[in-house]
């Protein structure tokens, strides 16, 4: 007996991870429902019944719930190249999904084997252990299945957890930064070319107030801004919220303005358009900050764009 207010089931569906629908027990369909909106169903996306084949519409190709797989060739196989060009959510629908048809959408750093190596040494540093976080050698971060914020031991590791996690849901857009190692034109991040320097971001190891963690969760939030959560915000915008991340996973040491005595120094780069100039900094500053009524300072030097802690 309905309530008043209460308005009647009019249908309701269950399926298995990979799609196929469960029969037998929630078959709940009414006269009063609509046909056309019922055809929208697993993962939103419309079921197309000609044929009898029951393929969805995933925009880019069709899929086949029956079999989790893809009926057509992945548009982007060049870019998965070690995957079947018809696999579905990497065979893990549970962890990933695949809004469009072109490909599970995560975290993605791009660079050489050996910098995402070190971009894994560092998740994992900032998570607490070893095996937590893994860099694929697509670039893609996974996080091992199972694990929960609840399984980190301090506030510094969930809050990192937190950083890295909303940047690899599958459910979101993809966060693509470029990792380099060393590079003079990069100090620790660019907004603008979306790139991190790996060299620079361990370079100030394990401590308070500026450490490898707190710095590489400073620019994966702000990637993340830029990108996906407020892509139409400002640069000081994306800049806030990567400083807001980099003062949960400190520890609660909030950034004051740097310290900063450089002076330029010009570089060259070749590419194929010719010889290209740039300015690079070279010289010594500190990162300021403040916690409660102590405040301390962490001090670098730069040479040629590239940084090095000043141990105590």
């Amino acid at each position: 007996m309905l309530e008043k207010g209460q308005k009647p089931l009019k249908n309701t569906l269950s399926y298995y991870p990979f799609g196929l629908q469960q029969r037998g027990y929630n078959d709940v369909v009414t006269s009063n429902s609509n046909s056309m909106a019922e055809r929208f169903a697993y993962n939103g996306k419309e079921n197309n019944p000609e044929l009898g084949l029951e393929w969805y519409d995933f925009d880019a190709r069709n899929y086949d719930a029956s079999l989790g797989r893809w009926m057509n060739i992945d548009p982007l196989a060049e870019v998965f190249y070690e995957w079947s060009p018809y696999n579905f959510n990497y065979n893990n629908p549970m962890r990933y999904i695949d809004p469009t048809g072109l490909g599970p959408q995560d975290l993605i750093f791009k660079g050489s084997i050996k910098s995402l190596e070190k971009v894994q040494n560092n998740l994992n540093a900032g998570l607490g252990g070893e095996g937590i976080a893994t860099v694929g050698s697509d670039g893609k971060v996974s996080i091992k299945e199972g694990v929960t914020r609840d399984d980190f031991e301090t506030d510094e590791q969930k809050a990192f957890f937190d950083v890295i996690s909303e940047a690899a849901d599958p459910e979101k857009d993809d966060t693509v930064i470029n990792v380099v190692d060393g590079d003079e034109r990069i100090r620790l991040g660019n907004h603008t070319k979306e790139t991190i320097d790996i060299g620079d971001i361990n370079a100030f190891g394990e401590g308070e107030g500026a450490n490898q963690n707190s710095i590489l969760g400073h620019e994966v939030k702000e990637q993340f801004e830029k990108q996906v959560g407020n892509p139409n915000g400002t640069k000081d915008e994306h800049h806030t919220a990567g400083k807001q991340a980099e003062f949960n996973i400190n520890g609660g040491y909030e950034r004051l303005p740097d310290t900063e005595n450089f002076r330029p120094e010009q570089g060259t780069v070749r590419t194929r358009r010719g010889t290209v100039q740039y300015t690079t900094p070279t010289g010594t500053g500190a990162f300021n900050f403040r916690k409660g009524n102590e405040t301390i300072s962490v001090p670098f030097l730069v040479i040629r764009g590239n940084f090095q802690k000043i141990k105590d």
